[in-house]
């Protein structure tokens, strides 16, 4: 394997890492059920099915550095 094939690996895993850093999770954090939209007027707003999770409110983006 050379050099520039291992950068290349790298460059890819980046960008895969920021495109899935600039999307909003869809799973809970904590126990990995799927996010259920929000009431009827906060179509934004993604929940946990137990509650301890909201999306955007405790949304901590991923580093990709």
């Amino acid at each position: 394997m050379s050099w520039q094939q291992l950068l290349n690996i790298r460059k890819e895993a980046r960008v895969e890492a920021e495109y899935w850093a600039n999307r909003p999770p869809i799973a809970c954090p904590n126990d990995g059920e799927p996010l259920r939209p929000g009431p009827a007027g906060s179509e934004n707003t993604l929940f946990c099915p137990n509650g301890d999770y909201y999306y955007p409110r405790d949304y901590v983006r991923p580093e990709t550095g």
